[in-house]
């Protein structure tokens, strides 16, 4: 990489260091060589570079010359150079120093400790990326079995016990912990049921009284908002459910939030938008003639903006918005029943047909390209660059699989008694880095 350019002395009145002559800020303090500079890092596994930039500044009284080349100053596994560090500084002159600390070769919780060396001085730092576990995943299977992974889907293992009895099992996760809703029991009308864990190993009933069971619940603006039928019911945290009553409207099946709202989609072509939690503020019905009924059954986001829904009674219906959800185009054919559909940024994979699923690809939302998977699979969900599919065969075992691309699968879990992987959630991480001694 190239060095970045050097600038005046930013940092006026340094402490006492080692070699007085040099100093050396991170996060606007100077860094003491004798402590190591501790720096907290994303977590195991995760496709999240950190970014560490330090400025170096020279305070003899004539110019310094560097050895430019990068493996002088830097001793260390996981890290490498964005910018290349300087050749040379004049007195008070500083170049800014840009490491990146690479997670992904982390697979467990652990310090990364790397020394960084000033050629020409006698500075030495110790820098050290303090790693967390990886994110967790929850997965959940039709009969309300929750599966453990720590490692992005790897070696899932169940928890607890099943839910006899129970059925339409869906589970997110926001403020800090995981959060399930189901149907109390296998009868259309029977109330929904919510439970949280910070966890997913011991999970606590949430309050709320009898009503319609959520198809989806989602996260956004410090609250989980859930989809009830035509409604919305909502909680801050988890341990209590509100249900807010409206007017009857077409039945919401499939919901996420987006930046700053949520956009569920449904019956007679129902789109809708809510920016708050509690009520849903636009709708859109609009669908081509012949969409015998217009039902979409699921929703993905492409990006910040570009949001997808899927679904068909006794067609295929394919709606594309680029302005989150105010507006959309609408794709109607006889091919096949739209299914389930997944996006990662950019990349986007969808099932037609659910007795013989073909897998479609885009990269826009708008041109769709057919896929030729190793193993026939539905998109269940997106995450940390992963794809994760399932196979849901009639009155047998289903499996659940992952893939970079949609088109090499990787097996995950088989179960042994017939049912299928419904859903899935996987921790958040937030970017809350820090430095201390």
């Amino acid at each position: 990489p190239d060095a970045a350019p050097a600038e005046r002395d930013p940092w006026p009145d340094p402490l006492p260091s080692a070699d007085a002559r040099a100093t050396l800020v991170h996060a606007g303090v100077i860094v003491p060589p004798e402590h190591p500079l501790r720096i907290a890092a994303p977590p195991a596994g995760l496709e999240t570079v950190l970014s560490i930039e330090l400025v170096l500044t020279w305070r003899g009284a004539e110019p310094i010359a560097f050895d430019p080349d990068p493996a002088a100053w830097l001793a260390a596994e996981g890290y490498t150079w964005v910018t290349a560090p300087p050749a040379m500084l004049d007195p008070d002159e500083s170049a800014r120093l840009h490491l990146a600390f690479d997670p992904t070769l982390a697979t467990e919780a652990g310090a990364w400790p790397a020394t960084l060396t000033v050629p020409n001085t006698a500075l030495r730092f110790e820098l050290v990326a303090e790693v967390p576990r990886p994110l967790r995943m929850a997965f959940v299977t039709g009969d309300g079995q929750i599966w453990l992974s720590d490692g992005y889907g790897l070696d899932p293992r169940p928890v607890g016990e099943p839910l006899a009895g129970t059925a339409r099992h869906r589970i997110t996760w926001g403020a800090g912990r995981f959060f399930r809703s189901y149907a109390s029991g296998p009868e259309w009308a029977d109330p929904g049921r919510y439970a949280y864990s910070a966890d997913g190993v011991e999970w606590i009933s949430a309050d709320a009284a009898d009503a319609f069971w959520a198809s989806r619940c989602a996260w956004g603006i410090d609250r989980f908002t859930c989809a009830i039928s035509s409604q919305l019911s909502w909680s801050t945290t988890g341990a209590g459910v509100v249900h807010e009553a409206q007017t009857w409207r077409g039945m919401i099946h499939d919901m996420i939030f987006v930046v700053d709202r949520w956009i569920g989609v449904g019956r007679d072509g129902r789109r809708a938008v809510s920016l708050d939690g509690a009520r849903w503020t636009h709708d859109v019905y609009d669908m081509p003639e012949g969409a015998d009924g217009g039902w979409f059954e699921s929703v993905a986001a492409l990006d910040d903006d570009t949001i997808i829904a899927l679904g068909g009674r006794g067609a295929f219906n394919l709606a594309v918005s680029h302005d989150r959800g105010m507006t959309w185009t609408v794709e109607h054919s006889a091919e096949g029943i739209g299914e389930l559909i997944a996006c990662l940024p950019g990349h986007c994979l969808l099932t037609v047909g659910n007795n013989a699923p073909r897998l479609r690809e885009s990269v826009d939302g708008e041109t769709w390209t057919g896929v030729q998977p190793d193993v026939a699979v539905s998109p269940l969900g997106a995450a940390n660059g992963w794809f994760f599919g399932v196979t849901r065969p009639w009155r047998a075992a289903g499996a659940l699989y992952r893939s970079r691309d949609g088109v090499t699968w990787e097996l995950l879990h088989q179960l042994d008694e017939p049912g299928s992987f419904q859903d899935l959630a996987i921790e958040r991480w937030e970017d809350t880095r820090w430095a201390g001694e």
